[in-house]
Parts: C-alpha cells; sequence; structure tokens
C-alpha cells in the first residue's frame, strides 16, 4: 500500500496544471505523512557490520617517554567473516587487535558482543540513545559504562567532513581503553582517545572501506591488479595499473619516450616469461606530465599461451626515468581439465 501511494502522489504533483496545485497542497501533505513512518523507521548504522568493511587509524602519542616523545602506531578494524551461533549470525571483527563476535540489532543499531567462553552476549555500543543517556559495555576489557555525550559536532578526517556522535566511557581499570569515541552515521568510528599505561593515544581515521564507499587522508598510490587469482593454460589475463593521488601537491613524471608504462610476467625462478612491450614501437621523445588530485591508469591483456602450470608474478609499472613506481600481484596457471 505505502508503494502505491507514494506512487500515485508522485503521479498526481507531475501530471497537474500550474493552476490546480495550490488545491492540492493538502493531498499532498497527507502524502508526506504517509512516508513519515518509513522515514523514523531507517535506523542510523554508526558501526557497519558487513565482510570486508575496514578501517584503518594512525595513532599520536606525546609522552615524556622517550624523550622528543612523538612516536607513531597504527591500529586497524576488519570484518572478516560470519559465523552462527545458536540461531543468530555474527561478524568476526579483528578490533584493535582484538578478535571480537559482534552483531547489530537492526531495530535499535545497538551492537552486542558474544563471549564465546562464558557463553553469553553483551552490550558493546548503543549509539542512538538521546544524549545523556547511558548504557553498560564491554568495548574495553574492564567493566566500563557509556555515556551519549553529544550529536552536535562536526569531525573531519580521512578525506571527508562528518556530522558525529560522541560517546564517552568509564571504566574501574588503570589501563582504562578508549575514553572518548566519535562515530559517524554509515561510516563508523572516526576517532578514538584511549588512556593507557604508556599515556594517551589518540587514534584518528586514516582510511576506510565501507561497503562499496572509501575514503583516505591525502595520499599517493601505483597499484597493479589482475582480474582473478588463477588462470587455465592458453588463457588470458586481464590488467590494471593505476597510479592515483589525492595529494595537495603535483606528482611529477619524466619519460624518455612516448612509452608510459610496461608489463612483466615471472615465473617462480624469478625468469621473465613475457613483456609487453617487446612487440611494439613507441615515438621516442622526452615529454614529462604532472598528475594533480586525479589517478593515471592503463589497462594490459597479456596472453597466457605456451607457459606451463605454475605460481607466477605479474609486474607493472611506469617507464618514468629513473622508475620509481612499480608493483605486483602473484597468480597461478591451472592445467586444463583432462590435461593433469
Amino acid at each position: 500500500m505505502r508503494g502505491t501511494a507514494g506512487l500515485s502522489c508522485r503521479t498526481m504533483m507531475i501530471n497537474t496544471p500550474l493552476r490546480q496545485i495550490f488545491p492540492l497542497r493538502t493531498a499532498a501533505l497527507a502524502c508526506w505523512l504517509l512516508f513519515l513512518p518509513t522515514l523514523a523507521a531507517q535506523t542510523p548504522v554508526y558501526f557497519p557490520l558487513e565482510v570486508g568493511n575496514t578501517w584503518l587509524y594512525r595513532a599520536v602519542s606525546i609522552n615524556a617517554n622517550p624523550p622528543g616523545g612523538l612516536s607513531f602506531a597504527y591500529q586497524s578494524i576488519q570484518v572478516r567473516r560470519t559465523e552462527k551461533i545458536g540461531d543468530r549470525e555474527y561478524f568476526d571483527v579483528s578490533y584493535f587487535g582484538r578478535d571480537v563476535a559482534l552483531r547489530m540489532e537492526p531495530s535499535t543499531g545497538e551492537i552486542f558482543q558474544y563471549d564465546k567462553a562464558a557463553g553469553t552476549e553483551t552490550l558493546w555500543v548503543s549509539l542512538n540513545l538521546p544524549v545523556g543517556s547511558t548504557f553498560p559495555t564491554s568495548i574495553n576489557p574492564c567493566p566500563t559504562q557509556g555515556q551519549i555525550a553529544s550529536r552536535d559536532g562536526m569531525i573531519s578526517v580521512a578525506g571527508g567532513d562528518f556530522p558525529v556522535v560522541t560517546v564517552k566511557y568509564q571504566g574501574s581499570c588503570a589501563d582504562v581503553g578508549a575514553t572518548t569515541q566519535y562515530y559517524a552515521s554509515n561510516v563508523g568510528l572516526l576517532i578514538d582517545e584511549e588512556t593507557t599505561f604508556g599515556g594517551r593515544l589518540t587514534y584518528r581515521l586514516l582510511y576506510y572501506k565501507v561497503g562499496n564507499t572509501t575514503g583516505s587522508e591525502p595520499e599517493v598510490s601505483f597499484t597493479v591488479s589482475a582480474d582473478r587469482p588463477q588462470y587455465f593454460a592458453g588463457t588470458v589475463l586481464t590488467a590494471r595499473l593505476t597510479l592515483r593521488s589525492s595529494a595537495f601537491e603535483a606528482v611529477n613524471l619524466h619519460y624518455t619516450s612516448g612509452q608510459a608504462f610496461d608489463f612483466q610476467i615471472f615465473n617462480d625462478r624469478g625468469d621473465i616469461v613475457y613483456t609487453w612491450s617487446r612487440d611494439k614501437t613507441f615515438l621516442q621523445a622526452v615529454h614529462d606530465e604532472k598528475l594533480v588530485a586525479g589517478e593515471l591508469t592503463y589497462g594490459v591483456t597479456a596472453p597466457l599461451e605456451g607457459l606451463p602450470p605454475g605460481k607466477y608474478i605479474a609486474r607493472g609499472f611506469l617507464t618514468t626515468d629513473p622508475i620509481v613506481y612499480l608493483a605486483q600481484v602473484p597468480f597461478e596457471i591451472m592445467a586444463l581439465p583432462g590435461n593433469r
């Protein structure tokens, strides 16, 4: 009914002549009221649990020890797989070096942890509560209480600006763990502030992949990707070479010819068994390029005919002078069925 009503409301407004718009205000208001329950039912997700989601954090600690006191460290959260425990599905999550089993309650957005040793479930975080509300939490190693401190903050991390929910924690351990956290809807944990025996740490989100969405701090990367990890003998490998930059400064590229890239295949003894450029000619002209906040992408097709089954390395690089952008990916050639 709701979908049908929505269609009729939309059609009514589109097909109505201008002179008839004003009498339809009441009908339009009724249409919006019809959709309000649907909008209210969309619970914000502050800890997206989906296999493949990953978050990388960089920490800065300013302490008296060691002298000079500025040290860097990294932590991550990775959603690795699902597992069935009883009649519920949990996600196997690596959380700042700890393995935890988590699930989300869809109606509330609450995250629960399953304690395999005790066979019990405890609340991890409850991020849709009103400001000032408290909740018990197992997010830290010792008994902890969380409180929603605010819902109107803004934080800039990982290349984006996000409205955040701020959570403060109280615990009973000297090595407290998380004391304040900041979450963004459909992104996850942005900042984690901790108190440890070594002093205070602040972890800021450096990179994230949530579903099909990614974000990162300014960076430069060069990657080589193959279309699959295994191929049958005599088939074709397709690869992509990508130089990507989100840095503020330009990436300067100097070439000694019209060739911009090359691609090679190595066998397990380190011998080159294929070179993409071996049967090609290029304009002999020195030239320079600049990459500013964008990417350069090249595609390569490499026939695997004549290569025996085994393990190989595909290597791609930009033919700059000197060669500085180079990456590789392993793959395997399998014997055709019936030829083993």
